[in-house]
Parts: structure tokens; C-alpha cells; sequence
């Protein structure tokens, strides 16, 4: 049975640092309806480690952490806090191939990718189950970029559990404001921060006028979070079954309750700690 490490603290003055709001770069990976081919499980674990950079070191610094979440192959970089997601959309020819994207943080720009391992670079021995001597990844982005990189070792040393600290997703894994096409606080959002990178979330909780508890941050319902004429105001002011009637979040997403939104981080993600935060 999975087991969840929830913390409640009380929380009076939230967060008050401020990301850019208008984005360089916004691209879902969805977006471009890549048929994601899947893998066995045994070759992701195989892939999943630390890769050194030869080409591209602009954009992604001289090493990157490279692990499957789901269906999705990201990679990791302290350099310019650089993220990427892709799908494998094929495996022809011994080459496995990977479409997505990179994003880099700091700027809110990004690019799309392509990636390939070709045959002679671990290719065959992976799709075959077996471990390569070397996997390397070649590839190009849409702005022009050369990228390769190759796996160098491990994510931890075997039995080594002293590097397997969370990383907490804030609001549920980003703010509104953090450019990202999901709402902050919301059950699309929880998801999706595994991708990031995430392993716990921190979630805002406040209780509505006939005492359910929701996941929401602010007083108010505003625009700053939320869609819906008739759903502005404080939100101890409306019901349970007026929130739902009456607005959607920022993207559209349905505002959960806190026991929907656990139910889902433990039968549908990998998530280990909620950090629970009571407005």
C-alpha cells in the first residue's frame, strides 16, 4: 500500500515573490498530438541516470538528469533552471526517437526538440532489454540548436538513500503566473508536477460556507485565478455546489476538493508527501 506523508501547517502570509506573466514561450506537448509508442519498463529504468553534455551546453549546461515520469521522458538542468518533455513517437530501425520540448525558466522561453539514440549508440542493446555500454542521444532543436549528450551514471548509487530528498511542487506544482497552461491548486496541475519533477506538492486548502474544504489560495474569487461571472467574491460566501456551478479556474479546470485531490495523488501519481497548507 502507498503510503503519504502529509504535513498541515498554518499558514497567515503566503509566498509574495512575482514570476513574469506574459510568456515567450508557451507549448503544451499535447498540443502537437505526437502518438507516444511505449516502452518496457525495464529499458526507462535502463535510461534513467546522469547525462553529460557535448553539444548544446548553452541551453542545457554541462550535465542533465534524464528520468521517465509516466509516458514522458524529461530531462533536468540547474543551468538557467531548464526543463524538457517528450514522447517516444518511434522506435524504427533499432532508433528510438523522441518529440518535445525544452523550457527554460528563468526567461520563459523554450524550443521544440527531436531527439534519436541511433542503433550504434545503445539503440538495439536497449530495445532488446539489455544494458548498452553507452547511450547517447543525438538531436536538434527548432531554434537551430545541436544537442548530444551521453549517460554517464546512475540517479543514486546503489543502496544509497541519502540523496532521495522531496522536491515540493508550490500550489500543487505552479503558480498561475508561472506560465504553464494549468491552473495552480488544481487536480490537472497535481498531475503535472511530476513532470516537473516533482515528488510532493504543497497545496492551499480553504473552507467554503457549508463547511467543504476546497484547494484555493486567495480570499477571493478574482480573476487572477479563476473564470466565471458569477463566481467572484469571498470564497466563505458560496457554497460547494455554487463553486461548481458558477466557475471554472484559470484554464478551465474544475476547483477539486481536498478529498478529491488526495484521492487522486494516491491512485494516480507517484506523489509521496502533500504539504497542506490551511488559509
Amino acid at each position: 500500500m502507498k503510503k503519504l506523508l502529509i504535513l498541515i501547517p498554518l499558514t497567515i502570509i503566503s509566498c509574495l515573490s512575482d514570476l513574469p506573466t506574459v510568456p515567450d514561450f508557451n507549448f503544451v506537448l499535447d498540443s502537437i498530438n505526437v502518438r507516444s509508442v511505449p516502452l518496457e519498463d525495464s529499458v526507462k529504468l535502463i535510461m534513467n541516470g546522469i547525462y553529460q553534455v557535448q553539444d548544446g551546453k548553452d541551453l542545457l549546461g554541462d550535465e542533465i538528469v534524464g528520468k521517465w515520469i509516466s509516458d514522458r521522458w524529461c530531462l533536468y538542468s540547474i543551468h538557467d533552471v531548464v526543463y524538457s518533455e517528450n514522447k517516444c513517437s518511434s522506435i524504427e530501425d533499432s532508433t528510438p526517437t523522441f518529440v518535445g520540448y525544452i523550457r527554460i525558466v528563468r526567461s520563459g522561453s523554450g524550443t521544440k526538440i527531436n531527439l534519436k539514440i541511433l542503433p550504434s549508440d545503445g539503440g538495439i542493446e536497449l530495445l532488446s532489454g539489455n544494458t548498452p555500454a553507452s547511450i547517447i542521444f543525438n538531436g536538434t532543436t527548432s531554434s537551430g540548436n545541436k544537442i548530444k549528450f551521453s549517460r554517464i551514471r546512475n540517479l543514486y548509487q546503489q543502496n544509497d538513500t541519502t540523496k532521495r530528498f522531496q522536491i515540493i511542487g508550490h500550489r500543487g506544482g505552479g503558480r498561475n503566473a508561472e506560465r504553464l497552461g494549468v491552473s495552480e491548486n488544481s487536480i490537472e496541475m497535481i498531475k503535472y508536477s511530476e513532470i516537473l519533477g516533482a515528488t510532493g506538492v504543497e497545496i492551499d486548502v480553504k473552507k467554503t460556507r457549508d463547511g467543504k474544504i476546497i484547494l484555493f489560495h486567495d480570499d477571493t474569487f478574482s480573476p487572477r485565478t479563476v473564470k466565471g461571472t458569477y463566481l467572484l467574491g469571498k470564497v466563505e460566501n458560496f457554497d460547494i455546489d455554487q463553486i461548481h456551478a458558477f466557475g471554472r479556474l484559470y484554464y478551465g479546470e474544475v476547483i477539486p476538493t481536498l478529498e478529491d485531490a488526495l484521492r487522486i495523488i494516491i491512485e494516480e501519481t507517484t506523489i509521496s508527501l502533500v504539504w497542506i497548507d490551511v488559509k
